[in-house]
Order: structure tokens, then C-alpha cells, then sequence
């Protein structure tokens, strides 16, 4: 057996508490998820897992079940760089996408010369990066859970050397609970007021990227007009949902020179100046 195996299969009772309803000190939390990127078809959702220990912390086995099989929901990564314990010798996330389930692990010394536990505090310990192509799916709900051959659970592993000089090695198997993380909640507010924002770059060679903002639902056209009032492009004329929005304007076949840009959208209007310098 592994070092790693041995670690995770020593046993002694130690009470934890998990999320919002724990007691102990000891914990594993989720903090509020957040939607890093919308497309029409695709959310990039980010969640992070804190826990606070009481004790040097020398090993964490966390398994989770994010979804159901067959859902919209993938696990695209786990960042272990921006937590407290980025520099444990052993970091291991097994991602099934099929299975939706995550094993996520954490192991203080693999290799001499030995680094130190995990000092008593709490933190952020990973991020869990998902995308969500399903647009039906309102929340990401994560279920700590058990795996069998080889075993793994939710665990705190503890080391300490006794007076007697035997290294002890405590190990606390929580109960499972749930987090669940409303999508619809984790995005951008919607805007209280309608603008037309700066194309950026301006000015710009070959392409630039134009934003709006819709503080309600509404048709909205964009063009592009040249200094003499030429309508030289639409770049959107469709029906959409209050937001943040953007659009890209590239043509090779358009000059060089000063271009507007105007916005209608229910009875707001607004125009812009450009430039294009190829």
C-alpha cells in the first residue's frame, strides 16, 4: 500500500462538521459561485472550497459528486495554486465528467526533505472550475460522497509524535451534506441604466470590440456609419435580454478613416466615434 493509502486508512474518531450547519471548529465550506464567462450556450462557473482545521493538517481526501450522468455539467479543472496548501508535495484531482464526480486530494510530505503541515487557520483550499452547456440548468449542486476500491471519503488527516516518540495519525470522517449554487444568482447584476460604451481598442487595426448595457429586455439594432452617414455595417438587429453585451466589428474590405457607431434600443439612442488604422 501507498504511503498515501496508509495515511487515508489509519483511523481514530474526530468530530467535523460540514458547511453552513457546522458546530465543530473543524470544516469544509463552499464559498458563493461565480459566472466568469456567459456565451449563449455556455456558462464558466467558478466555486471555491475553504477549510479551517485546528490542527497542523499533514493529508485532505475530499470526493464529490457534482451532477448528474448525461447533464450539461462538466468539471473543466481544479486550481490548487491560489490555496493554503499549493505546496504540498501531493495534489491529485481525478475527474470523471461521465460519472460526475471529482476525487480531490491533498498529501503534505511525498518526498524528503520534509515541508511543514498546514498551520492552523482556514482558507481557501481549491477551485473548482465547470462549464455548464446546458441552458436549462439553474444551479451546481456538490454532495460529498464515499468511493469503494479504493476507498475514499471526506477526511482530515492529522500527525502528531507522542511523548513516547510514536507518530499518531488521526483521521475524521465527516457526514456527507450539500451545497447547491444557483446559477441565476452567481451572474452579473443587470444594469440599472442603458449605455453605449467605448469601442476598445480604438483605434483599432483589424478588429474592435463594442459593449452595451440593457437595464430590460429589448430589440436592438447597431451600425456602423461612415463620415459621410453610409450605413456600412448592422451588427445587430434581434431581440435581447437586459445585460451586459458585446459585439466585434472586423471588415477587411473597409478603409481606413473615422467611423460611428449607433445604438437603438427601445427608445434610448446613443452614438460613438472610432477609428480604424490598418
Amino acid at each position: 500500500m501507498t504511503r498515501w493509502g496508509k495515511c487515508l486508512a489509519a483511523a481514530l474518531v474526530v468530530v467535523l462538521a460540514l458547511g453552513a450547519n457546522a458546530t465543530a471548529k473543524d470544516a469544509v465550506t463552499f464559498g458563493d459561485a461565480t459566472l466568469a464567462k456567459i456565451t449563449p450556450n455556455t456558462r464558466t462557473v467558478t466555486i471555491p472550497i475553504s477549510i479551517s482545521n485546528t490542527k497542523n493538517l499533514a493529508a485532505v481526501d475530499l470526493p464529490l459528486r457534482f451532477g448528474s450522468p448525461g447533464d450539461g455539467i462538466n468539471l473543466l479543472e481544479v486550481d490548487f495554486e491560489s490555496g493554503r496548501a499549493h505546496y504540498f508535495d501531493l495534489k491529485v484531482a481525478l475527474i470523471d465528467n461521465e460519472e460526475k464526480t471529482v476525487i480531490i486530494g491533498l498529501l503534505w510530505m511525498s518526498n524528503l526533505p520534509m515541508k511543514p503541515e498546514l498551520k492552523i487557520g482556514d482558507g481557501l483550499l481549491v477551485t473548482l472550475n465547470f462549464e455548464v452547456t446546458d441552458p436549462t440548468i439553474e444551479a451546481i449542486t456538490l454532495v460529498p460522497t464515499k468511493f469503494q476500491d479504493p476507498d475514499r471519503e471526506l477526511s482530515f488527516i492529522y500527525t502528531e509524535v507522542g511523548d513516547d516518540g510514536v507518530l499518531r495519525v488521526d483521521q475524521l470522517t465527516p457526514e456527507f451534506g450539500e451545497a447547491t449554487f444557483p446559477l441565476a444568482t452567481a451572474g452579473p447584476k443587470i444594469p440599472e441604466k442603458w449605455a453605449l460604451l467605448q469601442n476598445y481598442p480604438n483605434p483599432f487595426n483589424a478588429s474592435t470590440l463594442i459593449s452595451f448595457d440593457l437595464p430590460r429586455d429589448s430589440h436592438v439594432r447597431l451600425d456602423v456609419y461612415n463620415i459621410l452617414g453610409q450605413r456600412v455595417a448592422t451588427l445587430a438587429d434581434d431581440f435581447m435580454a437586459a445585460g451586459n453585451h458585446s459585439v466585434t466589428w472586423s471588415d477587411d474590405a473597409i478603409a481606413s478613416g473615422v467611423y460611428f457607431y449607433r445604438l437603438q434600443a427601445d427608445d434610448f439612442t446613443a452614438t460613438r466615434k472610432m477609428t480604424l488604422l490598418k
